[in-house]
């Protein structure tokens, strides 16, 4: 199964101050990698779990270059 999303926190422009605390990435990533990976059937699992509210969103914003 290959991951057809990835999030680096390491490649994120977010504020690690005040964006992290609730992102979903955040939420679910082991914190000693700061990355997680989903299919695409897992994003779309998410997606539908977001909309209802029971997890938090992903706030992750990939850096310009």
């Amino acid at each position: 199964m290959s991951a057809d999303l990835v999030f680096d926190c390491n490649d994120c422009q977010q504020d690690k101050e005040t964006a992290c605390a609730d992102c979903l990435v955040s939420f679910v990533m082991d914190s000693s990698s700061g990355r997680v990976s989903f299919t695409r059937e897992e994003g779309r699992v998410l997606t539908l779990l977001q909309g209802v509210g029971l997890i938090p969103e992903v706030k992750y914003e990939q850096k310009a270059g």
